[in-house]
């Protein structure tokens, strides 16, 4: 399994993917992220220009699975 991040942004669209279950914006502009969208670093990303904790992360992210995170409790979960 693979490992996406999931992160804010400052403006998103008027969308969202699940499981997300609600949008926060009026933009309908579609290059604008929906809410609840996750990526991964492409593999075939260069990090050869990064050094030292930077390029630990990245390279890390290209092959941590998603077993290997765990959830940290920022707050209660409103539903």
């Amino acid at each position: 399994m693979r490992t996406s991040l999931r992160f804010t942004v400052r403006s998103a669209q008027r969308a969202f993917v699940h499981p997300a279950t609600h949008y926060a914006s009026s933009s309908t502009d579609p290059t604008l992220p929906p809410m609840g969208l996750r990526v991964r670093l492409k593999a075939s990303f260069d990090v050869s220009a990064f050094t030292g904790a930077s390029r630990a992360v990245l390279v890390a992210l290209k092959r941590v699975p998603a077993n290997a995170f765990e959830v940290v409790q920022t707050g209660s979960i409103v539903r």
